[in-house]
């Protein structure tokens, strides 16, 4: 998946549609007419205000389109998270090492995803080139010539 530039770039179940902000457990203010009349009010408000209401057996739970803020927030999480993976798989690519392991899996899912090139000692589960490369580093910088 590209870089996400708009939520219609993102998979559906990334993008709320709604967001939870109450649950109201009907069965524990039952015997109390105040609380009843109350949450009734509150029920009839959020209705008006184009909320979705799930009523279950003990609780009530609701729900509200998110705002134009929270939307861009997600893509922006969404934005943030692409270009740390694709930052991890260019210094993989690079033969840098990365810190921690957990970078090299977000890199190699980074470009299973993008369908980027795997590198063949990585693909192979041999580490033939890099431990080369270190040992031959390790050589210059102690002197020794071959």
């Amino acid at each position: 998946m590209p870089r996400p530039e708009t939520l219609a770039d993102l998979p559906p179940d990334e993008v709320p549609e709604y967001i939870s902000f109450a649950s109201i457990e009907i069965d524990k203010i039952a015997d109390r007419g105040d609380l009843i009349k109350a949450y009734g009010a509150f029920m009839e408000a959020c209705q008006k205000a184009g909320c979705d209401i799930e009523i279950g057996y003990r609780a009530a739970d609701f729900r509200r389109p998110p705002k134009q803020s929270e939307l861009d927030k997600v893509l922006r999480s969404a934005q943030c998270s692409w270009d740390t993976r694709q930052g991890y798989y260019e210094k993989w690519a690079a033969g840098e090492e990365l810190t921690n392991e957990y970078h090299l899996s977000y890199a190699k899912e980074h470009a299973m995803a993008e369908k980027l090139p795997m590198f063949p000692w990585e693909q192979e589960g041999r580490f033939d080139a890099p431990v080369e490369s270190t040992l031959s580093n390790i050589d210059r910088a102690l002197g020794v010539t071959s």
